[in-house]
């Protein structure tokens, strides 16, 4: 595992979530995949643990489509005592079609023994999740693989009182969704069993519309960040924001992205006039000004110009309600 500094897997208390990296590897499924940072960290360990996982097309990082499980992974989570919130695959996706359905059971009875950690589970993939927890041989053979690690394990952990529930308790299932033809993605979300099912509105690439959220218990919105990142209408979290006012859905607006713009007629509304960016101004779509913010990824409230003060916004779910309330 590693400390991340992704916003949302932060701990009630501010404390720094974790990443585990359990499977490596990934390809493109949609439009959300095109400037992927994953492919980028990975080019930087071509050499190492992401050998043959990534090549260079047309200049440019890009999966090479092999998946492989990471077997010297798949316990750390049992190393680590201490209660973390832990982000699962944040360099690939644990329910990408390569993998088999013995490797995904590997890695949910690793989440359901050391169930002293919250997942969060992300996915483009959610209806192959869906599939597979439509079989109940899938969850019946987690409780099994589960029972097995801990009668086996030699170091150090808690398990008294363990019992094993399905959905798992401690696991938040969600999926992404950048844009208005990826909204079925919800929908499958909304039927897979799951203690927490969140939304990763993350590259918003557009204006997605009209979102019915029963359901979902959590919302992240976020702009794209890194090389070639699309612009951001900051009207669009804005508008995803009072929808989920309006449902009573915990809203995180993570960041505003490299390139955060606004209309031109709507800024000029705006007194004092929020700062624009010269350097993004050759990028901004017509019609449009690019603001200033400080960083690269946009995501420090500090930085923000007063138009953008109502989505300094970083709700998270409460896991014990929700979990009271479904019965875990």
């Amino acid at each position: 595992m590693a400390d991340t500094n992704i916003e949302w897997t932060r701990g009630a208390d501010g404390s720094r979530g974790k990443t585990w990296n359990p499977t490596r590897g990934c390809s493109r499924i949609s439009p959300g995949c095109k400037n992927c940072y994953a492919e980028r960290q990975a080019l930087r360990q071509k050499n190492t643990g992401y050998k043959g996982l990534v090549h260079i097309v047309n200049g440019h990082p890009a999966w090479t489509g092999e998946v492989r499980m990471v077997e010297k992974r798949i316990a750390d989570p049992l190393h680590w005592l201490d209660p973390k919130n832990i982000f699962v695959n944040s360099m690939s996706d644990l329910w990408h079609e390569k993998l088999s359905s013995g490797d995904q059971i590997d890695v949910y009875a690793v989440m359901a023994a050391a169930n002293w950690h919250n997942y969060q589970v992300l996915t483009k993939r959610p209806e192959l999740r869906l599939d597979s927890f439509s079989d109940s041989r899938f969850s019946e053979q987690v409780e099994d693989c589960a029972i097995d690690i801990i009668a086996n394990w030699e170091g150090k952990a808690n398990w008294v009182d363990w019992k094993f529930q399905w959905p798992l308790p401690n696991v938040w299932e969600g999926a992404s969704v950048e844009d208005p033809l990826r909204k079925n993605r919800i929908d499958l979300l909304r039927q897979t069993p799951a203690a927490i099912r969140f939304l990763s509105i993350e590259p918003l690439l557009e204006d997605i519309g009209e979102l019915d959220l029963t359901g979902i218990h959590w919302v992240i919105v976020g702009g794209e960040s890194g090389p070639g990142a699309r612009p951001f209408d900051i009207a669009w979290a804005r508008r995803i924001k009072v929808q989920c006012d309006a449902q009573g859905i915990p809203f995180f607006f993570k960041q505003a992205g490299a390139l955060p713009i606004m209309r031109e007629d709507a800024w000029r509304f705006f007194t004092p006039t929020p700062l624009l960016s010269a350097r993004n101004h050759g990028r901004c779509p017509e019609g449009y000004v690019p603001l200033q913010l400080g960083g690269k990824k946009g995501g420090d409230w500090d930085q923000w110009p007063t138009v953008m003060h109502d989505l300094r916004v970083r709700e998270f779910p409460n896991t014990s309600i929700l979990r009271s309330a479904n019965g875990l």
